[in-house]
């Protein structure tokens, strides 16, 4: 992983500054379609729906609201559990959700959002080149397909 230390945003966008106006990247990252070419990795979906078989399964995003159907169609369309269950969120209310569906374990790779979760339920950080200062610090995972091995 690169030594990166900036928000996912900056750092997704970092590459385009120097050729594109800001208003053109938002844009793009608003884009539906983007939201459902790519391809699940199929030892997630299938991790996902053996865990699904006695738990609950949330998919708890800070995507846009106009995104909402597209990500949904592709959850479905790829196989993924419980897809009824894609919450909405900003990146400000994640708690909310965590205590009112009573979740215990939480994967994230946003590093304020980690930190502010981990008084609050079992943080898993999903390894990104933005939170590497957490990887000592906390369980990690490179694929949700490891999940199984720490649940």
């Amino acid at each position: 992983y690169l030594n990166v230390k900036e928000d996912y945003r900056t750092f997704i966008t970092k590459p385009w500054k120097e050729h594109y106006s800001d208003l053109w990247i938002d844009n793009l990252l608003n884009i539906r379609h983007l939201y459902s070419i790519r391809f699940a990795k199929k030892d997630d979906v299938k991790t996902l729906n053996n865990l699904a078989k006695e738990n609950s399964i949330y998919y708890i995003t800070a995507i846009p609201e106009e995104i909402r159907l597209s990500r949904q169609l592709w959850l479905e369309k790829s196989g993924f559990p419980q897809t009824n269950n894609l919450i909405l969120s900003n990146h400000h209310d994640k708690d909310y959700y965590v205590r009112y569906y009573e979740i215990d374990l939480y994967v994230e790779d946003r590093v304020p959002i980690i930190k502010y979760l981990e008084n609050i339920t079992t943080v898993i950080v999903k390894k990104q080149p933005w939170n590497e200062e957490l990887w000592n610090d906390y369980e990690c995972i490179n694929s949700i397909s490891e999940l199984e091995r720490i649940i």
